[in-house]
């Protein structure tokens, strides 16, 4: 009987608003994440930055 070795290849996340993968695989715990926010889910750092950083510069 010969040995099979299966690997599973881990799909990595993907960003909520523009669909580009991001550096984190799907089994990553969400409290080992940057640019997660619950309640919505996982955006890459471009994404997050325009929506949550830079609209609230130009709030003030």
């Amino acid at each position: 009987m010969k040995n099979i070795l299966i690997v599973k290849e881990e799909k990595k996340e993907k960003c909520l608003v523009c669909g580009k993968e991001t550096e984190y695989l799907i089994s990553t715990p969400i409290q080992e994440r940057l640019f997660y926010i619950e309640g919505a889910g996982q955006f890459c750092q471009a994404c997050h930055y325009d929506i949550y950083i830079k609209k609230n510069r130009s709030d003030r």
